[in-house]
């Protein structure tokens, strides 16, 4: 509860003051081991990746004090060798920190598992909860044609498995599925939703985003929905946000979870985004080469380099400020991404939507007991 009516107001004092982050973003490599059709990462970079010595010295800068959650992702995150030893200087650097999460494919089962095993022990007995986000978009071939690899589900399926045993030994780990809707597997999402459901897999909804930095994907007409596409996505995502009974009993009534499927129904439909953005107040986010960027839809307008600059000093200098004006003029009011909503925002949601439901449900209840 403590840190629940800590981070209200941090979103409320950050929307006026330029407060020390809370969040960490670390895109760790640029390297890939999928060959996904929405995303160009797996074609390469050019640029030098930071060492275990950069983590070091950048996460002992004090503005990152007070960050208490840290996501860590790429390109593939476990493709890195001294992944644990990243994840041991963050947690020994950042002492404030109560979840990580590790984004990956899930492809490479024994890859995969070898890094989150070896994370737990770090972990373990520290008071910080462990997240592993695996991509899974569809099943069957449909999974292999979006992520450009043969029996993709079936290894996606096996590292879920083999994650699932080790939260015997190490109880903290929480898995969820990050399914990406788009144009490939919009006719198949209904079957990915009963799969989670059925499986009891905790799950999350997102919609393709495009970058022409970051997935270098402006050109790739296959990710671009059209109007009747639009409207079946949104249909969906508007669909889930009012399964009560389904999100209700896997993912304990996660507001913040059923608001985001509706705003981003809301966003598909032609909506202007208004809710503002708490990462680009709230969340420092850190390229494998060490550019500090808002987020990766705009990778190309970086604050500038923890190579070069101290964090502290990027965070508050007088380009982040104007970059950041930039973005909410030019980006935020189109933004279809879903990489966070404040407790205000969800606390409005649920006055106006979700209350009501709740209304009905105790009338409908008390009219059939006779109460």
């Amino acid at each position: 509860m403590t840190d629940f009516i800590h981070d209200i107001l941090n979103d409320i004092f950050s929307r006026y003051f330029r407060l020390k982050p809370i969040r960490l973003m670390l895109f760790v490599t640029g390297k890939c081991n999928a060959k996904c059709t929405m995303c160009n990462i797996w074609k390469g970079h050019n640029n030098p990746e930071l060492g275990l010595s950069d983590y070091e010295k950048f996460t002992a800068d004090p503005i990152l004090s007070n960050i208490k959650y840290v996501v860590i992702t790429g390109g593939e995150a476990c493709l890195r060798d001294d992944l644990v030893d990243i994840v041991r200087t963050i947690v020994k650097n950042i002492p404030k920190i109560k979840k990580i999460t590790l984004a990956t494919n899930g492809l490479n089962k024994n890859m995969v598992m070898e890094k989150v095993e070896n994370i737990c022990k770090i972990l373990e007995n520290r008071n910080i909860s462990f997240t592993v986000q695996i991509s899974f978009d569809a099943l069957k071939e449909e999974n292999d044609k979006i992520r450009g690899i043969k029996d993709a589900t079936q290894k996606v399926t096996s590292t879920i498995a083999g994650i699932n045993l080790l939260k015997e030994t190490y109880p903290f780990i929480r898995i969820v599925c990050n399914c990406l809707i788009q144009p490939l597997n919009l006719q198949k999402l209904e079957s990915i939703y009963t799969h989670f459901l059925k499986e009891k897999i905790d799950f999350f909804f997102t919609v393709v985003n495009f970058s022409g930095t970051y997935y270098n994907n402006l050109k790739n007409s296959n990710v671009q929905f059209n109007s009747q596409q639009k409207k079946a996505a949104a249909d969906f995502l508007r669909k889930i946000s009012r399964d009560v009974k389904n999100l209700g009993s896997i993912n304990e009534r996660d507001l913040g979870k059923r608001f985001l499927f509706f705003e981003l129904a809301e966003m598909i439909s032609g909506k202007t985004q208004t809710r503002g953005c708490p990462i680009l107040r709230e969340n420092m986010a850190i390229q494998y080469d060490g550019r500090i960027i808002p987020c990766n839809i705009t990778e190309s307008l970086y604050y500038g380099n923890a190579t070069v600059a101290n964090l502290s000093d990027i965070w508050a200098c007088k380009k982040t400020y104007e970059t950041m004006e930039k973005i909410k003029r030019e980006y935020c009011s189109t933004c279809i991404s879903t990489c966070g909503a404040s407790p205000i925002n969800v606390a409005q949601y649920y006055i106006k939507n979700v209350h009501k439901e709740v209304l009905l449900r105790l009338g409908s209840k008390k009219g059939l007991t006779g109460g």
